[in-house]
């Protein structure tokens, strides 16, 4: 990952910080590449997992493909994945050209159409996801908590990483989910503003279950960054989530 320059914030976080949710491509808000570079330069983001909002409505494959190249020092693509006829040599050709994690969702625009995660239709991929070890991310809008239990009840060894949980207190429903499912890892972002959320779920859980988002290009970055610099965590706690964690889960990819 490329480093950032001198500021007050990155010591306390050994010079790496690796916000897990951008996404380009979306409609009626700036959000390209260039665009994610300045945002990232401002607030001392060293790496950025960038998904293409452009899946979401028309042909995942060549939106997919406007990523850049895995091999970009502070860039990490996403895949959109979706069940498919030979989805494992799809996955494979994937991993053979470093992609190392993937996202997805359950209905394709404009149309609403449906691409479900329900293991009845999707397992072919949910099996091969969780065979490679591929953490695969999904935003709480479209997978709520019983869509996240039926896919880690099939699959429990696959890694899921549940993006943007609105603020809803401190929410029993969470922890039992992170009870259940080892696998289950929460994105901390702008909309998991729960007070002392972040402290209370490290103490039940400990540190490694948690990666970073800065919300990028919705919400504005620098209250992701305070809320979990000013969470209470131990340093080595901060270390983790903004940035160990993820890189973790993504060397740990079965190629």
């Amino acid at each position: 990952m490329k480093k950032a320059g001198k500021n007050i914030i990155l010591p306390q976080i050994n010079g790496e910080l690796i916000a897990c949710d951008a996404m380009v491509g979306k409609r009626n808000i700036r959000s390209d590449l260039a665009d994610l570079h300045c945002e990232m330069h401002r607030l001392g983001i060293t790496g950025a997992v960038v998904r293409h909002g452009g899946s979401l409505r028309t042909a995942p494959d060549y939106f997919n493909s406007r990523l850049p190249d895995a091999l970009e020092e502070d860039i990490i693509p996403a895949f959109f994945v979706r069940q498919e006829p030979e989805i494992e040599s799809k996955l494979r050709s994937y991993l053979n050209t470093g992609i190392r994690i993937v996202w997805s969702a359950a209905k394709l625009a404009p149309y609403g159409l449906p691409a479900p995660l329900s293991p009845w239709f999707a397992g072919e991929l949910l099996g091969c996801l969780s065979d490679m070890r591929v953490p695969l991310m999904l935003d709480y809008e479209e997978f709520d908590f019983e869509a996240i239990h039926g896919i880690m009840s099939s699959f429990p060894d696959l890694r899921v990483i549940w993006l943007n949980l609105p603020r809803l207190g401190n929410q029993p429903v969470v922890d039992s989910l992170l009870e259940l499912h080892p696998e289950l890892y929460l994105g901390f972002t702008p909309s998991f503003s729960v007070h002392r959320g972040y402290y209370s779920l490290c103490r039940k859980f400990g540190p490694y279950r948690w990666v970073w988002g800065s919300g990028y290009p919705e919400a504005e970055g620098g209250a992701a960054l305070l809320g979990l610099l000013g969470a209470g965590l131990a340093e080595n706690e901060v270390k983790l989530i903004g940035a160990g964690n993820i890189k973790r889960l993504i060397s740990e990819v079965k190629k």
